[in-house]
């Protein structure tokens, strides 16, 4: 009981102070990363934000798009990779 009342209350008080501050925000929940624009895949970002190159190729194909043809591909905050067609 007094494990799921901790629980309840540090996520009372999470949602307070990430409605309160985007800096506290962008550290708790995370912010989108441009990893790609223009036919361009910017391996030092993929390097600095650990992914690999397979899962730009993986998004790519869910998107149905060539590597040419992409006008951005962006790293979400949970993970995703979205890609924008050209």
């Amino acid at each position: 009981m007094i494990a799921a009342g901790t629980l309840v209350a540090l996520d009372v008080l999470i949602a307070v102070v990430t409605a309160r501050s985007r800096k506290a925000d962008a550290v708790l929940q995370g912010t989108p990363v441009l990893v790609g624009r223009d036919g361009v895949v910017y391996k030092d970002v993929l390097q600095r934000e650990r992914v690999p190159f397979s899962d730009i190729e993986k998004a790519l194909r869910g998107a149905d798009c060539q590597l040419e043809d992409m006008r951005m591909a962006i790293l979400e905050a949970d993970g995703n990779i979205n890609i924008l067609k050209k």
